[in-house]
């Protein structure tokens, strides 16, 4: 008796976050679509964070494209021109969004940069939810309420949409 309550716990669980994740990467995707990581906008653009020649950024929008960069660095050579060549290879990005220009030099760090800004929204939606639940006591309407709000996120960013919104968010 008390296993298969544990089970079903795990199970309810792992729905919650298969659920939580793919509401995430909707949302992600949504903003994707509509902003491109702002490559509009040059002041802030995730090239010139790169090579640190944007209007000096704030330490927070700094955070994502130092610790790609760190990454891209610790990689061996060899790996990472491997890396290099089958992304460029396989841009999934250039190619689903017409929008997007991302320099060969610096695709393994906007690709970085990509899934680090897609696990800070999903990480804020989990935080969210915990916050909820100290607050209306309910699983269900606060596990409702972060994956409302992931979804509408998107729609907030009506001046503009940014990498870094989402560390900010987390």
């Amino acid at each position: 008796m008390l296993e298969s309550k544990a089970l079903k716990r795990r199970a309810d669980t792992l729905l919650m976050l298969f659920v939580l994740i793919i509401l995430s990467a909707a949302s992600f995707e949504g903003f994707f679509v509509k902003w491109n990581f702002n490559g509009d906008d040059q002041r802030y653009s995730i090239q010139r964070m790169l090579t640190e020649e944007a209007d000096r950024p704030f330490v927070y929008m700094q955070l994502i494209p130092s610790l790609a960069t760190g990454l891209c660095q610790a990689l061996p050579d060899q790996y990472r021109e491997k890396l290099r060549a089958n992304l460029e290879k396989h841009n999934f990005l250039s190619e689903d969004f017409r929008r997007t220009n991302i320099q060969s030099e610096y695709i393994i760090e906007y690709y970085l940069i990509y899934a680090l800004s897609l696990l800070s929204l999903i990480l804020s939606a989990l935080l969210l939810r915990r916050l909820c639940l100290e607050f209306v006591c309910n699983p269900l309407a606060a596990t409702l309420g972060a994956m409302l709000f992931v979804l509408l996120f998107p729609l907030l960013e009506s001046g503009g949409g940014y990498f870094y919104d989402f560390t900010e968010l987390m």
